[in-house]
């Protein structure tokens, strides 16, 4: 215990001993600065008494050095006796010897005297009081903007206002004898005695660029700087401009260094500025603008001092930047503009150097504070814009080795990061984390004032409320970043070339990814459980959300592309949102399949209120159609409003969109077609018809514009979106067939309905015909020239089956059906339901022909169902436009079109008389010849012309005719007919000589044919070439040729040979099939059996033609 006791009585006593020692440093400290205070004041008052810095027109009055006084007295807070101390001391003084101080800073614009070159520019500078006290500045050496930065001290005499300072620029001749010397400072006073001192046309070989006058009475006391033009004698034009700095100064005291003084002026500074703060209202900030007193007190004593324009700059930078004031940004730039080029052409000495340093450092951290805080208006971007400045021109000096910049106490948020750790701290990386630094600031205060709201999230479920949080933050981080990208990025791109706007984004980049990300997986997660018939409100903020990631994504790109400095991060987050639309795949997914059943539900309550009426009368489709079209349109905005930027995830949901679309019209058409089914008004079902065709090829636009515009948005190669696009193609079209499927039924059904009325055109059983007689040609508008009745024949007995007046009563039946579904239904579908008819007309009149030669009719059965079928399809002769019948799908007609053509041709054919019929097949003959190009059975070379009606026929020669005997050669002539033989009568027949054992045979022969007028006017006239063998047990059929006789030329001379195929007779062919069926007309079996006997007689030569074929085939490949 005792032991405790002393312990603690010497640390007491050692407290107390330490005590006292700091309280005696403490005094001994304000007693050195009072001393240094005092010194300060009384040097001030000396600056003011004696008038330093102001020329004799400037002396003040008693009363306005009294208010310099009592102000210098209150910036000091200096008590009335002491202030009579110092000021005795200061009166008793030696005044000081006044000087002019001229700072020559640059020319600009000089004009050369040699037009050789440019000029070698240096200044002599005297007052006109004393001429022979000359100075000279260095020579600039072959430039027009010199730049010299000197400085000259002018003794000053008594007679101060009426002198004048005279300046001369010279252009320096280098054939002087005195060149060297020109290139050292001052070197020309050796010369001063070779030009004239009373006069400036001084004899020498430099040539004289210009003149400036500066009286001495025009020289305020703070000083001046100003560009004065060169003038020179008879020249109008001026020579150039000249920068000066003129103020009026003392002789310096004698000191060994000039870091006393300034001390002195930092104090001086402080003073002033403390008592200046004082008059400042709240808020407002000190822009340099001193008081007229305290701003003459800086301007006498920095003359007393002699202190030069770039020192005092330095001292204003030292206090300023270490003062509490608050200052304007403004005045940090108008002194780094003086002091940038000493700094950077090194001209201050190490501890110069050291001060700006200091200063900068603080003055950095006011700027990137200003940089920390959001731009609100015009002032502080004023602000913004001065601190980059400032930020700039620092970052253009060299930093002294070893110099800490950004010292870890006053910049934390440099070193609290792990990734800022190893990051240079050098200005335009600090610059870069300032931003970032205040990015995040600004996102945590955003996250803040939102989640305090209450009214956003009022009324709402908890996913929903946090939905809406999440997109009320990003739209006030994207019109954040907007208002910067208009506002503050061009200032950031045009003073420090850095992407302000990039930087940002890129850092709310991460933080929206940090907390956007997690919360809509979750939420995606929970929408498995949601069905259709719930409320769907939060998968729509869902897409909202989507939509302003989205425009905050574009925003961003936008940003990054004109980016001045893509790669300037400082390091790059992996959490970017470039897959953002990744998150929201699953809550798609779901969204369209709950679109699908939606959509499939509003489509059938649409057909359920429809009463299939046009919508108006110039539309023919019903309202169902505009409500489901409406719909299937706001599912393609929608989905062109989401963007989504994954092109193949694109095109994946594409094709699922069109699915659907195409499943909910399958609804829409089966839905329509049982609502069908109760009604038996024609109007009703075109108007359904016309819908569903309405719908149809809107969707398919639709569905070909989403495709297209999806597929164009692919990064793959032409062939591949090629590709893409017949697939897409293939879902419409495949899908356009399953809902045709169901419209065809339609169709079908009202075609149907038409047919029984068709059928009573014709006969009601199979055993009856119908005969015509004397029945004009029948026209759907008009029956007043219709004479015709039909009967049946049952064992040639006559029968009336239809009357006249009924049959008149079915086609106008028909004709008013077809007037309303003419007028009704659409074009397209108006042709399909003739398309239809007419197949069941088809069908019926190749049932009618089938029975018809079953029974061995006549050729007037065939006739009259001809004609009656010519009447039934003039009734469905409606007139259509071109351009009406390239838009409504004729071409799907064609093919009904084309077999109704296939049985009208088989009712022609049976209906011709048995001679028209064999002329029909030797015409067959003569197209299937020329087609054929090569024949087996040779070749006939004829010359044939017509004059007038003489027909000169000249048979030339045949070649590779088929052989008949062992010897492979025959006894070949030609026998010429003109077909039809019925009209050919009393023609005389032509017939050549035979040629022996030759299948080369050389006839030249010729024949004249005397035909009549009415003869040459027959169509399809034929000259038929018949190429036989002569034999002695009879002549044998080798092969036929045929000529059209229309083909025959006229002209009198040059006619070309004409090499005719050498062909067989047919066994087929559509006359020859009705041919076959005429069993009892003797004329048709007489021609039957003549060629049957030559397709016999072929046939015993097939071996003799193959091997002579053979041996043609060996000669052809030997070249013969």
């Amino acid at each position: 215990f005792n032991f405790r006791k002393i312990c603690l009585y010497i640390c007491i006593k050692n407290m107390v001993l330490y005590v006292d020692r700091d309280i005696s440093s403490s005094c001994v400290k304000k007693d050195v600065l009072k001393d240094k205070m005092d010194d300060l004041y009384e040097e001030v008052l000396f600056a003011i008494l004696h008038n330093i810095g102001c020329n004799n027109n400037e002396v003040m009055m008693q009363q306005q050095r009294e208010d310099q006084l009592n102000h210098l007295c209150q910036v000091f807070h200096m008590s009335p006796e002491k202030h009579k101390v110092l000021l005795s001391n200061a009166i008793v003084e030696m005044a000081p010897e006044k000087r002019l101080k001229v700072e020559i800073v640059e020319a600009k614009d000089l004009k050369s005297k040699d037009s050789t070159r440019l000029p070698n520019a240096y200044i002599a500078l005297f007052l006109k009081s004393a001429p022979e006290d000359k100075h000279y500045t260095n020579m600039k050496q072959g430039t027009c903007n010199p730049e010299w930065e000197e400085h000259f001290y002018l003794s000053l005499y008594d007679d101060v206002l009426s002198d004048t300072l005279m300046l001369e620029v010279w252009d320096f001749e280098h054939k002087n004898n005195k060149t060297g010397t020109l290139q050292r400072v001052k070197s020309f006073r050796k010369l001063v005695k070779d030009f004239t001192s009373t006069s400036m046309n001084a004899k020498t070989d430099d040539m004289l660029i210009g003149t400036a006058t500066i009286p001495l009475r025009s020289i305020t006391s703070t000083g001046m700087t100003m560009l004065y033009s060169l003038d020179k004698p008879n020249k109008i034009k001026k020579q150039g401009v000249i920068k000066l700095r003129i103020a009026f100064s003392v002789q310096k005291k004698e000191r060994k260094d000039d870091c006393d003084f300034i001390e002195k002026q930092q104090e001086l500074l402080k003073m002033l500025l403390l008592y200046e703060q004082g008059t400042l209202k709240i808020s407002e900030q000190w822009c340099n603008n001193w008081s007229i007193q305290s701003e003459a007190i800086l301007n006498q004593y920095r003359t007393h001092g002699g202190l030069s324009h770039i020192l005092n700059t330095l001292c204003e930078w030292c206090v300023y930047s270490h003062t509490e004031v608050p200052l304007a940004l403004e005045v940090f730039n108008k002194l780094l503009k003086v002091l940038a080029k000493p700094i950077q052409q090194q001209a201050l000495n190490n501890k110069e150097e050291i001060m700006f340093w200091n200063g900068a450092v603080n003055v950095l951290f006011k700027c990137f504070d200003v940089i920390h805080r959001q731009v609100q208006d015009s002032k502080m971007l004023k602000e913004l814009q001065e601190s980059l400045h400032i930020i700039s021109t620092i970052s253009s000096f060299v930093i002294p080795e070893g110099f800490v910049l950004f010292p870890q106490n006053t910049y934390t948020y440099l070193y609290d990061s792990d990734k800022h750790k190893d990051t240079d701290k050098d200005i335009h990386n600090v610059l870069t984390l300032t931003i970032q630094s205040a990015c995040t600031l600004w996102f945590n205060q955003i996250q803040q004032n939102v989640c305090t709201k209450n009214d956003i999230s009022e009324g709402l479920s908890k996913d929903e409320a946090n939905l809406k949080l999440m997109i009320c933050i990003i739209q006030k981080v994207t019109s954040f970043l907007q208002e910067s990208v208009q506002n503050v990025n061009p200032i950031f791109v045009k003073v420090v070339q850095l992407s302000y706007t990039s930087i940002m984004y890129e850092e709310y980049e991460k933080m929206v990814y940090d907390y956007v990300k997690p919360k809509v997986d979750d939420f995606c997660m929970s929408l498995k459980d949601l069905k259709p018939e719930e409320d769907c409100s939060a998968l729509i903020t869902l897409f909202e959300l989507y939509l302003e990631i989205q425009k905050l994504y574009n925003l961003g790109k936008s940003i990054q592309e004109e980016s001045y400095n893509a790669a300037d991060c400082i390091y790059k987050s992996s959490k970017s949102l470039k897959d953002y639309h990744e998150w929201f795949v699953s809550g798609i997914k779901h969204w369209l399949d709950l679109t699908a059943v939606k959509a499939k539900r509003i489509v059938i309550k649409a057909i359920d209120m429809d009463d299939f009426k046009t919508v108006t009368d110039d539309v023919q489709y019903s309202t169902s159609a505009t409500d489901a079209l409406a719909m299937f349109v706001q599912i393609k905005s929608f989905w062109e409003g989401l963007a989504w930027p994954d092109p193949e995830q694109n095109y994946t949901f594409i094709t699922k969109i069109i699915r659907d679309i195409y499943e909910c019209y399958k609804v829409y058409a089966e839905s329509i077609l049982q609502r069908l089914e109760l009604y038996e008004d024609f109007t009703k079902w075109c108007v359904a018809i016309n819908t569903i065709q309405y719908m149809s090829e809107s969707l398919e636009a639709l569905a070909k514009s989403i495709g297209d515009d999806c597929v164009m948005k692919m990064k793959r190669s032409r062939e591949e979106i090629e590709g893409c696009k017949a697939t897409i193609q293939a879902i419409i079209d495949n899908n356009i067939c399953i809902v045709n499927g169901e419209v065809i039924k339609i169709i079908h059904n009202l075609a149907l309905k038409l047919v029984p009325l068709i059928r009573k055109a014709f006969a009601d059983d199979d055993n009856s015909y119908y005969k015509k007689s004397n029945r004009t040609t029948f026209r759907r508008a008009s029956f007043s020239g219709l004479r015709h009745s039909f009967m049946t024949f049952t064992n040639n007995n006559p029968v009336v089956c239809i009357k006249i007046n009924d049959y008149r009563t079915v086609i106008n039946k028909l004709e008013s059906i077809l007037d309303v579904l003419h007028k009704a239904l659409s074009t397209y579908y108006f042709i399909r339901i003739k398309s239809a008819v007419l197949k069941e007309i088809s069908k019926l009149v190749s049932e009618l022909i089938q029975s018809g030669l079953a029974k061995g009719r006549p050729t007037s059965f065939y006739a009259s169902t001809l004609e009656t079928l010519d009447a039934l399809c003039d009734a469905f002769d409606y007139d259509i436009k071109d351009e009406e019948v390239a838009k409504s799908g004729k071409d799907q007609e064609e093919d009904d079109k084309v077999q109704l053509e296939q049985v009208r041709d088989v009712l022609k054919l049976h209906a011709l008389e048995t001679g028209d019929l064999i002329h029909k097949y030797h015409l067959e003959r003569l197209e299937q010849q020329e087609l054929s190009r090569d024949t087996p059975y040779g070749v006939l070379t004829v010359r044939c012309r017509l004059l007038a009606t003489y027909l000169r026929i000249e048979i030339i020669h045949a070649k590779n005719l088929v052989p008949i005997d062992k010897n492979d050669a025959c006894n070949p002539f030609i026998k010429v007919t003109l077909l039809p033989i019925d009209k050919f009568n009393g023609v005389d027949k032509c017939t050549t000589r035979s040629k022996t054992r030759t299948v080369f045979p050389l006839f030249d022969e010729k024949f004249i044919v005397k035909l009549s007028e009415k003869q040459l006017q027959i169509n399809d006239a034929i000259i038929c070439f018949s190429v036989k063998h002569k034999d002695y047990l009879g002549n044998q059929n080798l092969a036929q040729t045929f000529m059209r006789l229309s083909e025959v030329s006229k002209d009198s001379c040059n006619v070309e040979l004409t090499h005719l195929a050498l062909m067989r007779p047919l066994l087929n062919g559509d006359a020859f099939k009705a041919l076959e069926h005429r069993q009892d007309d003797k004329r048709a079996k007489d021609f039957l059996k003549k060629i049957y006997s030559v397709k016999d007689d072929n046939r015993n030569k097939f071996t003799q033609l193959k091997r002579t074929l053979s041996l043609r085939h060996s000669m052809l490949k030997k070249g013969h």
